[in-house]
């Protein structure tokens, strides 16, 4: 395992081109056995291995290329059939670490000043979850409190970097063809602004207790409280929340109705309550970013992408809100 993102603006490109060629040799190959064969074809069993790929290069590459995975298997309900979209999903919450033990080590020391034994009365370095920007380990701090310290991967900034001027180019290309119908270069400099905010987990503990600020009027929903004494820019240590993710809890055939009902109604709450309340949202919430919390309340994390918008554009939702409800 190796301790840095790989940050080649060409190289990841190259990764990119190739598992897109592979893609669609792969939808092509499996239509054209279907129209010779006559018969009809299990297309989910054949994008199977397609959608491992994806996630193998994806996970690997980290950064934007692993959100683009994230959002694919969320949104895109024609190009995959649900056999392949179960693979993708692993990107929610599975992509491979990046950092081995040493590496680990080197980052706390360089970052909070001494290795994790010295820091923490107990830290596990190998991490039990992993996302598009760092991985995440499970520790104790010297006074008792049960925290997971996220760890951004080095070079993941080169990568993203990377990832945005590859888009950038695309971006471009689209304007110049879509003209004055479509504002492509505002979409891609707002997607920009957001993942190097990302970058810095200070910005993300700040977002993190303004929306803990939003959700006040809910206390069945919960957001972890922040050690800022074991935070930097690319550590954040915060209280853990325990529980299976609300990913987990749907694909589990044992969760009882009731508990996803009211999960069901605490996300609802959870996007729309600090919006309306305080004019927040919450723009990375898929369901590996909610914790269903054994007494009942559901946990919101990760707050790199959370965002304050306008008045106007909040009233103005409000009557579009009223007017369908109003039908």
């Amino acid at each position: 395992m190796v301790g840095k993102v790989d940050g080649g603006r060409l190289s990841r490109m190259a990764k990119l081109a190739t598992v897109a060629a592979r893609t669609t040799a792969d939808l092509v190959g499996a239509r054209a056995r279907q129209a010779i064969s006559g018969e009809e074809l299990d297309v989910g069993a054949a994008l199977r291995p397609t959608a491992e790929r994806m996630v193998e290069v994806l996970g690997e590459l980290k950064g934007a290329a692993t959100k683009v995975g994230q959002f694919i298997s969320l949104v895109d309900q024609d190009t995959f059939p649900p056999e392949a979209r179960e693979v993708l999903t692993k990107l929610l919450s599975q992509t491979p670490p990046r950092l081995d033990e040493p590496a680990v080590r080197a980052l706390v020391r360089a970052e909070l000043g001494g290795d994790p034994a010295e820091l923490f009365a107990s830290f596990e370095l190998t991490p039990f979850a992993a996302a598009s920007m760092g991985q995440v380990h499970a520790a104790t701090t010297k006074d008792g409190d049960d925290v997971v310290v996220k760890l951004q991967f080095p070079g993941v900034d080169a990568a993203i970097e990377a990832d945005l001027r590859n888009a950038g180019v695309l971006a471009k290309t689209i304007q110049l063809a879509a003209g004055n119908l479509l504002d492509v270069e505002r979409y891609y400099d707002e997607i920009a602004m957001t993942l190097r905010r990302e970058l810095d987990y200070r910005a993300e503990a700040d977002q993190a207790e303004a929306f803990a600020i939003a959700l006040a009027p809910w206390p069945d929903l919960v957001v972890p409280r922040i050690r800022r004494d074991l935070s930097t820019g690319k550590v954040l240590t915060m209280e853990r929340l325990r529980g299976p993710t609300m990913l987990a809890a749907a694909q589990d055939p044992d969760t009882p109705q009731d508990v996803r009902n009211r999960a069901g109604l605490q996300l609802v709450a959870a996007t729309w309550g600090p919006f309306l309340h305080k004019h927040v949202i919450h723009a990375d919430p898929h369901p590996g970013n909610y914790i269903v919390l054994p007494d009942g309340r559901l946990g919101v994390l990760d707050f790199g992408a959370t965002r304050v918008l306008g008045e106007r554009f909040v009233r103005a939702y409000e009557q579009v809100i009223d007017t369908a409800l109003d039908g």
